[in-house]
């Protein structure tokens, strides 16, 4: 993993604020130094498994993935962390008298908690994962030049970058389409068809 360049947050340690920390000034750093591209998962797990009334496996996805007491919290589904990233590293191009943008480029992957939900290693073979691709999210230097970090309103553009990710991962998923799908058949089945 370390010859990848991938980055770790070390999320079971016993200092979780400094193992983020020093994740995203490794990203942060990864993206300036080598120009690299940077691939986020910020949902931070698999989704738990959702089995349907006949047995079939479903997808959960979007609102299922992490520990249960963070996804309780009202948009804590969605870590923030690439939304950090993000915006340090916008806030260093700024600083360095550099016009580029930053661009996070939102994908979805949909069908993953059916072919192997959390808990297992298990992989289904012959059903389907499908990944869309969003529009990128733009971060232009001009728009971070006066942002102090850990401020006010450092943390304000952080969020709001982090609902666009948000937004967009929840239209390319198609989650509240699914969602109202499923809570229709889950009706049809419960009730007969003279209260429908």
């Amino acid at each position: 993993a370390e010859r990848l360049g991938m980055v770790f947050v070390d999320r079971k340690g016993n200092d979780k604020k400094k193992s983020r920390k020093r994740a995203v000034r490794q990203a942060v750093e990864a993206l300036l130094i080598n120009s690299s591209a940077l691939a986020i998962f910020p949902q931070g797990g698999r989704s738990r498994k959702c089995v349907g009334p006949k047995g079939e496996r479903r997808e959960s996805a979007y609102y299922t993935v992490g520990a249960v007491d963070r996804i309780k919290r009202d948009g804590a589904h969605l870590k923030k962390g690439s939304a950090f990233i993000a915006t340090d590293a916008a806030i260093e191009i700024a600083a360095s008298g550099s016009k580029d943008n930053v661009e996070v480029i939102p994908v979805a992957i949909s069908g993953a908690s059916v072919v192997c939900p959390r808990g297992t290693l298990k992989i289904i073979s012959g059903m389907e994962l499908k990944m869309r691709v969003g529009n990128p999210i733009v971060i232009r230097p001009a728009g971070v030049g006066d942002l102090e970090k850990n401020s006010e309103k450092y943390r304000e553009f952080v969020e709001g970058i982090n609902l666009q990710i948000d937004n967009s991962l929840k239209t390319l998923a198609k989650v509240h389409a699914k969602l109202e799908q499923r809570f229709f058949e889950d009706m049809r089945s419960m009730l007969n068809s003279k209260e429908i």
